[in-house]
């Protein structure tokens, strides 16, 4: 009913784009004046892209790229920012594996095979971007890091320690950031979405969360929690479908769909 009703209907109402392939039937809609745009965070992949990769998804590469453009080393070879990028056609990746770092070979009638780039060993890059080194580790070496070791590293860079710690909020402070958001699984995806949009939202947006404690640890169940709080905190309004005790505790109204029918309950916390 949310998924299928409620997004669509909230989407129509601000003009954008929505996911929902079928959407359900709204005769009318209320409230909701303040709102900027509709966010529905599921477990479904982030992107098909092995180019995307979880310093991408929090937007912190672009300010990782502009850290080792400001070395001594890269200024003196001419290195700009997009010379870090292994995206960027004209930039440094690796020219046989085009930043990719694997090359993948066709097997005809059998599943394609991926092979670690023998030009770059799979660090994607040129060998002379790999020379430019910042505190003693090249572009690829951050890359490899978690973001809890990417966190201490880059200690005097708070913008890039802010963004960072909220993947450890969301309990994904083992998340390599170089990892590609195509083998995150569903869970990891959804914490990864809402840890964007702490970091990108244009303005009040309804966040409506589908299942997000499944497979979480109580532990991570408390931090999720935290970062609702977070979301909230700067104008963000959440719905959230899901069985957990924590979070219908914690929820300002709660809706029972139950075999006696529709309950409405209010507590404190979520809205």
């Amino acid at each position: 009913m949310i998924v299928e009703t409620l997004v669509p209907a909230v989407c129509r109402r601000l003009g954008q784009s929505c996911a929902v392939a079928i959407p359900g039937e709204c005769d009318s809609l209320t409230g909701g004046d303040m709102l900027v745009e509709a966010a529905l965070v599921d477990q479904s992949p982030l992107t098909r892209s092995s180019r995307s990769n979880a310093a991408t998804w929090i937007d912190v590469f672009d300010e990782i790229r502009e850290v080792f453009a400001l070395t001594g080393e890269a200024k003196q070879r001419g290195f700009a920012p997009q010379h870090f990028s292994f995206n960027a056609a004209q930039g440094g990746r690796c020219r046989a594996c085009r930043g990719t770092g694997t090359l993948r070979h066709d097997m005809q009638f059998l599943a394609d095979v991926s092979l670690t780039c023998p030009e770059c060993a799979g660090a994607r890059y040129r060998r002379e971007i790999l020379e430019v080194k910042y505190r003693g580790r090249t572009i690829a070496d951050v890359l490899a890091m978690s973001a809890a070791e990417a966190a201490t590293f880059f200690r005097n860079h708070p913008k890039l320690q802010g963004r960072l710690h909220l993947l450890k909020q969301m309990g994904l402070e083992y998340v390599v950031l170089g990892q590609p958001t195509d083998t995150l699984s569903g869970g990891e995806a959804q914490r990864l979405k809402l840890a964007s949009r702490l970091t990108t939202s244009r303005g009040p947006t309804l966040i409506v969360c589908d299942e997000p404690t499944v497979g979480l640890h109580p532990a991570d169940v408390s931090r999720l929690l935290a970062c609702f709080h977070e979301l909230l905190a700067i104008g963000h309004s959440i719905v959230v479908i899901d069985n957990s005790p924590e979070l219908r505790q914690a929820a300002d109204h709660v809706i029972d769909l139950s075999k006696s029918g529709l309950q409405n309950d209010t507590s404190s916390g979520l809205r």
